[in-house]
């Protein structure tokens, strides 16, 4: 008798394999968007309490004065400034783009968000126009970032 692997067990075998392959995988795409959205609101908070920082430290950034700080939202990208409101053409601005499928949500006055000089407080602040949210378009989910007058992030949902 000649002991062996038929051809068809083989393929019945690897039938199997390919998937249980397939269902794990499945199982990891909501766990990635998840972390994107995550890491993306991560650095969002960071970048804001750095403005804010450079703002009430009076952070020249080598100019002969300091100034506000801000940050002014787009739609999947927003941009570190300096002064009273967002310029455009400065190229001392920074822009940070996030991920394709991560949006932003802003309902801060003229989608920026600026802190005074000195006292680090929010310009223009208004308790109806507070927050920013991020929505992963392809996992469905978001994270909404509320901040109180002092620049205090109060909430993250």
């Amino acid at each position: 008798m000649k002991r062996g692997v038929t051809l068809i067990e083989v393929l019945v075998v690897i039938g199997i394999l390919l998937t249980l392959i397939g269902m794990a995988s499945i199982s990891f795409v909501p766990l990635r968007s998840r972390s994107v959205l995550d890491t993306a609101i991560t650095t969002l908070i960071s970048d804001i309490k750095s403005q804010q920082i450079k703002a009430v430290a009076g952070d020249t950034e080598g100019r002969s004065t300091s100034d506000n700080y801000g940050i002014y939202f787009g739609n999947n990208s927003y941009v570190l400034f300096h002064g009273t409101s967002f310029n455009p053409t400065d190229p001392s601005s920074f822009t940070i783009a996030l991920e394709d499928n991560i949006l932003i949500e802003s309902i801060f006055p003229s989608s920026q968000l600026i802190f005074s000089i000195k006292n680090g407080e929010v310009v223009s602040f208004s308790e109806a126009q507070n927050s920013i949210t991020l929505r992963d378009t392809v996992a469905q989910d978001s994270k909404t970032i509320n901040i109180n007058r002092y620049g205090v992030i109060t909430a993250v949902n």
